[in-house]
């Protein structure tokens, strides 16, 4: 088209897939941080398509192109799922360096600490995130006898507890 407008048409195209694919994941992992979306949409989108080619008049001509967009949705949900995994293993690891750190802090010490500040510079540069991105926060609690930690696997449930008395993690909700 000549006049710089875009064609529903246009955004049918594997670019206008790619870019559509690229948002989702961006956002699906950067602030939902689940998956969850990324599932729905690319089931959607899958079923749109397919339909939207097995209708058409001009069916061999769309079902290239309506097949390579279906392959860069499936793409975009499994490097979101992929993202999502990835950072929850991350997590994990962050959170055995946290427990580990606390426990020594408190072998030093003979109490745990306050805050995860006070592991700053003994045992960590800086307090740690969870995860790169999202609900990435350690959430550490106290009171005379007992401490726990916490942190968001994925939101808006999913959360591992740490329960330094028992040695044990359970799941809040």
């Amino acid at each position: 088209m000549a006049t710089g407008t875009t064609t529903r048409h246009e955004l049918r195209t594997p670019l206008g897939a790619a870019l559509r694919g690229t948002a989702l994941v961006v956002f699906d992992v950067a602030v939902l941080n689940q998956g969850a979306l990324a599932v729905v949409v690319g089931l959607w989108a899958v079923l749109v398509t397919l339909l939207a080619v097995l209708r058409s008049a001009h069916w061999a001509g769309r079902r290239r192109t309506g097949l390579v967009n279906v392959a860069i949705c499936l793409l975009a949900v499994a490097m979101t799922l992929g993202a999502n995994a990835l950072f929850n293993a991350r997590a994990r690891e962050r959170a055995a360096a946290v427990v580990a750190a606390v426990e020594r802090y408190r072998d030093a010490t003979g109490e745990y600490p306050r805050a995860l500040a006070d592991l700053v510079p003994t045992y960590f540069a800086a307090v740690p995130r969870a995860k790169p991105v999202g609900m990435s926060a350690f959430i550490y609690s106290r009171n005379d006898t007992a401490a726990t930690l916490m942190y968001v696997e994925r939101p808006p449930y999913g959360r591992p507890v740490y329960d330094f008395a028992s040695g044990e993690w359970t799941y809040l909700d």
